[in-house]
């Protein structure tokens, strides 16, 4: 070392210090790896996402067929104009529903752009009880799964470079509160398991990715399992009864 004049040896991975150079340890032993984060290049990419409900927390239950969460996507500036400029294309999003004590139509869920609001640009998404699609009633804690977007041109999800768009989830609730004993009644969406880079499938099992997008120009597509966000969970209004 430098104050001590002695030379410093290559570790030799036994468990005794013999004045060496560990590495990726901080004890005598074996080297390891030092391993960082995991780093992908984009050309486009989703910055934020945030609840976009006009209505505020504790509003009364909606009732009949009504918005019930919203959700703005922003999208990075950028000048990648190689093959275009590249956009964010939102393929799938799986929202997170409580719907305590509300009875909800699960043959009504749809999902729509909300600068398009007529019923010929609104997508049917699937209820769902874990992996168990939900016929009949919805109610309590499930999921609602509204995939294969990109493909379906009733819906525009694309994200042009510094740009925001805002889905919208709507269904028909057919009872607000359905508490036998007068219970308090909560509905909310959210949209969670989203920003981690170690899910790599979209769906609704334990494990998977609730979005799914794609980095595009008119030459490649390169689809992503996960955003780059700092806030686990983004919820949307909170109703109450």
């Amino acid at each position: 070392g430098d104050e001590s004049s002695n030379n410093l040896t290559a570790n030799d991975e036994d468990a005794t210090q013999e004045g060496e150079i560990f590495i990726g340890t901080d004890t005598a032993a074996a080297n390891a790896f030092i391993v960082g984060n995991k780093n992908v290049s984009v050309l486009a990419k989703i910055t934020s996402v945030t609840n976009a409900s006009q209505d505020a927390n504790n509003s009364a239950v909606p009732t009949d067929i009504s918005a019930i969460g919203a959700f703005k996507f922003a999208a990075a500036a950028h000048s990648n104009s190689k093959d275009g400029l590249n956009d964010a294309v939102l393929s799938g999003v799986l929202f997170s529903v409580n719907a305590t004590n509300v009875s909800i139509d699960a043959s009504t869920f749809k999902i729509y752009n909300s600068s398009s609001t007529s019923d010929g640009n609104k997508v049917a998404c699937t209820a769902y009880n874990s992996t168990t699609a939900i016929a009949g009633t919805a109610s309590g804690t499930f999921t609602v799964d509204c995939g294969g977007l990109a493909a379906n041109t009733a819906i525009d999800t694309v994200l042009d470079q510094g740009e925001d768009l805002t889905l919208v989830l709507e269904a028909n609730v057919t009872d607000p509160s359905n508490s036998a004993v007068g219970a308090v009644s909560t509905l909310q969406v959210s949209l969670n398991a989203f920003n981690s880079i170690s899910n790599t499938t979209y769906g609704n099992a334990s494990g998977d990715s609730h979005i799914q997008w794609s980095d595009k120009d008119t030459n490649a597509t390169t689809t992503f399992t996960w955003i780059e966000y700092p806030e686990t969970t983004v919820k949307s209004t909170s109703y109450q009864s």
